[in-house]
Order: C-alpha cells, then sequence, then structure tokens
C-alpha cells in the first residue's frame, strides 16, 4: 500500500470514529488533580553520592471510559548529596527534573462511585535532567555523580607557549544532563469526600543514558481532586 492510501485509510478511521462520537448521546469525562511529595531512594553508585531526598510532584489525569484514560506528572528533587563523599567545605548543590506521560489503567472511576477505595495502574515514559553544582574533588560515577566528576576532572588543555597543561574550567561549575525515562506507577486512592481523595504510590524510574540503565524508586502521597464532565 502508498503511502498516500495509507493516509487516506487513517483519515477516514479517524473521521469514522469522530462521527460515532458526536452521535453519542452522551460522553462522560472525569478529570484528576493531585499535588503531593514523597521520598527518593537512589540505588546502585548513586546510593554512595546521594541520600534518601525529598520528592515534589503534580499530576494530572483524565479518564476517557470508567477505567482507562491519560495522565501527566512532573517531578522535582532536591537531592541531598552525601557529605562523606563531599567535604563540607565543598560549594555542592544538585536537583533533578522529570516530566512523564502516559496511559492510566483505574478499577472504576473516583465519582460518582460509592466505594472507599480504588486502584489503579499507570506506564509513562517521559525524560529527566539533572543539574549540579561542586567544586570538590574524587571520582564518584553514576547518574548524579557523572556530571559532578565532569566539574572535578575537567579536560585539561595544553599552553602552546609553555606546554603546561591545566583545566580547561576551573572552580564550582554547573553542568546538566538528560536521560530518557521509562516509569510504570501502582497506587490506592482513599476517598475522602465525594471528589476529594488520598494517593498512595509507588513508582520507578529507569533512567535511560549513555547506555546505563539507573533505577530510582519513590514512594509518593498527595491530594487530589476530581471533577467530571460530559460533551
Amino acid at each position: 500500500m502508498k503511502k498516500h492510501e495509507k493516509f487516506s485509510c487513517i483519515i477516514i478511521l479517524t473521521l469514522t470514529l469522530c462521527m460515532s462520537t458526536a452521535q453519542a448521546e452522551n460522553v462522560l469525562t472525569q478529570s484528576l488533580g493531585e499535588i503531593g511529595g514523597g521520598i527518593f531512594i537512589p540505588t546502585g553508585t548513586d546510593a554512595n553520592i546521594a541520600r534518601n531526598s525529598p520528592l515534589l510532584f503534580i499530576n494530572g489525569s483524565v479518564l476517557t471510559s470508567n477505567r482507562f484514560g491519560f495522565e501527566g506528572e512532573f517531578h522535582y528533587v532536591p537531592i541531598l548529596l552525601e557529605k562523606s563523599v563531599l567535604p563540607t567545605s565543598a560549594h555542592r548543590k544538585a536537583s533533578q527534573l522529570a516530566l512523564l506521560g502516559g496511559l492510566r489503567l483505574t478499577s472504576s472511576r473516583i465519582a460518582p462511585n460509592p466505594k472507599q477505595l480504588l486502584g489503579y495502574a499507570s506506564a509513562r515514559i517521559g525524560f529527566a535532567r539533572i543539574s549540579v553544582r561542586s567544586d570538590s574533588t574524587g571520582f564518584v560515577g553514576g547518574w548524579i555523580g557523572r556530571p559532578i566528576d565532569q566539574i572535578q576532572n575537567p579536560q585539561l588543555v595544553t599552553d602552546p607557549f609553555t606546554g603546561q597543561q591545566f583545566p580547561q574550567i576551573t572552580g564550582p561549575q554547573i553542568t546538566r544532563q538528560k536521560g530518557l525515562v521509562l516509569s510504570p506507577k501502582v497506587g490506592t486512592l482513599l476517598r475522602l469526600t465525594k471528589r476529594s481523595f488520598l494517593d498512595v504510590a509507588f513508582t520507578p524510574l529507569f533512567i535511560f543514558d549513555r547506555g546505563d540503565i539507573t533505577t530510582q524508586y519513590y514512594f509518593t502521597l498527595s491530594y487530589g481532586l476530581a471533577s467530571q464532565s460530559s460533551f
């Protein structure tokens, strides 16, 4: 099948779905918004450079059917670095951002629903960016440690007149790097009122960076509100 024929089939299928939706008497959607926090637990070589750290996040999801929907999430982690690795005299600061989006499958709608507890599972994909500022010494490796090492061990350049080598960059510097993220999520919603709920969840992050895979674990607690609309 030629490209234009495939494109035509896609357009026809899309129009058919739109017409079917338009003919329905009432299409209900439910929106959920959450804000909360949690604990970030580093693993592997990152556990040697970073401690358990706080997490702040916001989450928004839309259920287009009784059990299926889409969600987006934003993470911010001020990473607490180990003092035993980075001396107290060193200027050190690290933070990680993650933006995720994907599909959500729920046991049922949160409202109207007489059930007190609801469960859900999500599959998300996105990207993470880490930003590190430091002027300490010593190789630490890993997702968090790699940009620190770039600061601590900068590339040497040679003076053309004296032949001596010296660091191309000196003093405290900031390095950043990005990675692809895959993140499943499972959680339980506890109804507080007809529209409000608490969300207790577990979220691993798998960060793909330069051929390496870093695993991070998050335990979260958030407060959310649900609203329902029809069109």
